[in-house]
């Protein structure tokens, strides 16, 4: 009987004390791809420490969030970054579905020099190792 008391209790001290948290998790996407999941893109909750991965499918899931008002920060390489605000309710899942745009990247003008150092039948460059 002492046994059953105290599992009772347990659990219900269990309940009591995991009903002050929310849920948050979502899928990320590729805004250019037709919406295909994005591997592994980082999602952080800013003023945390906490930083999770979405899976292969692109989803992710975060819980025992306090209660409250966040922004999640979400990134992945060669893509630009998302900054989601998201309200976290007691007992409740916050859904977030969003996508990025791969980043555009500019390169600065780059001159080649080379020497010719002879050539073939066909006329393309050669290149010949000297040895001293």
């Amino acid at each position: 009987m002492k046994k059953l008391v105290l599992i009772c209790s347990l659990l219900c001290a269990t309940l009591m004390f995991s009903q002050e948290y929310g849920i948050i998790k979502g899928q990320i996407t590729d805004q250019e791809l037709n919406d295909e999941p994005l591997l592994y893109a980082d999602i952080t909750i800013k003023g945390t420490k906490t930083t999770v991965q979405t899976n292969l499918h692109g989803n992710f899931f975060i819980t025992d969030v306090a209660p409250g008002n966040y922004t999640l920060a979400i990134s992945y390489p060669g893509y630009g970054t998302a900054d989601v605000p998201i309200e976290v309710k007691v007992n409740e899942a916050t859904i977030v579905q969003t996508s990025l745009a791969a980043k555009t990247m500019s390169l600065e003008e780059l001159t080649l020099v080379s020497e010719k150092s002879g050539f073939s039948s066909g006329g393309s460059l050669l290149a010949k190792e000297e040895k001293d």
